[in-house]
């Protein structure tokens, strides 16, 4: 064997356990919405209780790293402080969205937070709006209002609302996370950001006084550990040999583990509304995303 073929074998190999640790992250995220329907906590009661098992575990994975933690200026630590209230608002409109509707609806407004993107991206960074995008960003709205009947009956109104709430909060967060990382790496931000999140959630916590015992302790150590922490972990291990598009790709697949999972754990099924719109929703964002991948590579072979 020669040296050309053991490299390429070893690569082969680090693409392989990279591509792997992207998919059990991802399917850590889908288990968020179950979490939050499985337990009897409120939503602000579970997230205050997320970030206080996420932020420390992130610092001790940090430390065994040996990976730099302080920031470059004041300014930074006041944009992972905005970046932790989003965090933590987002998280619970999103638990919220799953507690009054269903995990299907939680999950799929979630995923149409691409919509936001195309239209505070070029605001934001000064892009060009592409008309694409646009028809992209409408098609996924209408996937998102074919999940839920209308007039919607109960709480399912409310909990599309959420979840849609939770979207947008979702997209401000990609835009500045895109700012920070080119700094820091996504486990540094992900603790700042965590880290904020707990101090601006102790008042309502201490407030509150949660309790976290039984299957309600379970609950929070699944979206700490798991849906945060670990997730986070996995993602910037497996960001160094896999490029961010498939990450966006293999994230689509965040709504399909939640979905399923519920079926089978909460006897939850989707309903067919559901899956159309989930469809269409999920179907929309990987074509966006792999539109982007070839409009980048085109650009990059221009410049060459």
């Amino acid at each position: 064997m020669t040296e050309m073929t053991r490299k390429c074998k070893e690569m082969g190999r680090s693409d392989a356990k990279s591509l792997i640790q992207i998919h059990v992250a991802v399917f850590f995220l889908g288990l968020s919405a179950l979490a939050g329907k499985w337990s009897t906590l409120n939503a602000l009661s579970l997230t205050f209780g997320r970030v206080w098992v996420s932020s420390p575990a992130l610092f001790l994975y940090l430390k065994m790293r040996r990976m730099p933690m302080r920031l470059h200026s004041r300014r930074d630590y006041g944009v992972m402080a905005v970046l932790g209230g989003l965090w933590a608002v987002h998280w619970v409109a999103f638990l919220q969205s799953a507690q009054l509707a269903t995990v299907a609806i939680a999950t799929i407004t979630f995923s149409t937070y691409p919509v936001f993107v195309t239209f505070l991206e070029p605001w934001l960074f000064h892009e060009r709006l592409r008309l694409s995008a646009v028809v992209e960003a409408l098609l996924m709205l209408v996937g998102a209002s074919i999940i839920v009947p209308w007039p919607a009956d109960g709480a399912l109104l409310p909990g599309f609302i959420w979840g849609m709430a939770a979207s947008v909060l979702h997209a401000a967060i990609v835009l500045l996370n895109r700012r920070m990382v080119v700094d820091y790496s996504g486990e540094v931000v992900a603790f700042y950001s965590q880290a904020s999140a707990a101090l601006l959630l102790l008042p309502a916590g201490i407030m509150l006084r949660p309790a976290f015992t039984g299957h309600n302790l379970a609950a929070v150590l699944v979206l700490g550990l798991l849906c945060s922490a670990l997730a986070q972990a996995l993602v910037g291990c497996g960001l160094k040999r896999v490029k961010a598009q498939t990450l966006a790709l293999i994230g689509g697949l965040e709504s399909v583990y939640g979905i399923v999972l519920a079926a089978i754990l909460l006897a939850q099924p989707p309903t067919l509304r559901e899956i159309l719109g989930g469809v269409v929703v999920l179907g929309v964002s990987m074509y966006a995303t792999l539109e982007k991948q070839t409009i980048a590579q085109r650009g990059m072979k221009e410049k060459t």
